[in-house]
């Protein structure tokens, strides 16, 4: 039988750190704190928190929480997220461009908030709006919920369709290729 001779190998260059160098002279975990923080911490990470004005959540990525990270995508600034404080019926917005309600009898949405728009167009067809179910403004202006303004499209704005473009293209098609599905 042979025996196999053991391989010395480089150890991490951390204090008290046994664990196989990886890179750098650091062990993965120790490289990590390296990079992200200048130094190694010990254990100890310190947490972030977020960038946003009175905020104290955790920082996550960009240097903000999941909240204002979120709204940086939608809006395109942090600062400007929405609070549902003092948001009631009659009382307008939350901040956001859209015009919010709380329903509280209402056959399709009863006792929650929802988009002025979306509950004007559920009771226009009879029925609560689906995930899939968009409501398009047609003059650009997020305030203005006639019924006139709004137009029904279905997957996501702006690639959707309105609901009537697709009816009429489902009649074409039916009669071009099956008109005794037709009636």
């Amino acid at each position: 039988m042979q025996l196999i001779e053991k391989v010395a190998y480089r150890t991490c260059d951390a204090d008290g750190c046994d664990t196989r160098h990886d890179s750098y002279g650091y062990c993965i975990k120790h490289l990590r704190q390296v990079q992200n923080h200048g130094k190694i911490t010990n254990g100890v990470i310190p947490k972030k928190t977020c960038k946003a004005d009175e905020c104290k959540s955790q920082a996550k990525a960009l240097g903000l929480c999941q909240k204002h990270r979120s709204w940086l995508d939608k809006t395109g600034d942090y600062n400007t997220a929405p609070s549902r404080k003092g948001v009631g019926p009659g009382s307008g917005n939350n901040g956001s461009a859209y015009k919010f309600v709380k329903v509280l009898d209402d056959a399709y949405y009863p006792n929650e908030w929802i988009q002025e728009h979306r509950l004007v167009m559920a009771n226009q067809i009879g029925k609560r709006l689906e995930s899939f179910e968009n409501v398009h403004h047609i003059n650009g202006d997020k305030k203005d919920n006639r019924i006139e303004n709004l137009e029904l499209w279905i997957v996501s704005q702006p690639r959707g369709q309105r609901v009537q473009d697709k009816i009429n293209w489902a009649v074409e098609l039916l009669g071009r290729y099956a008109p005794e599905r037709l009636s």
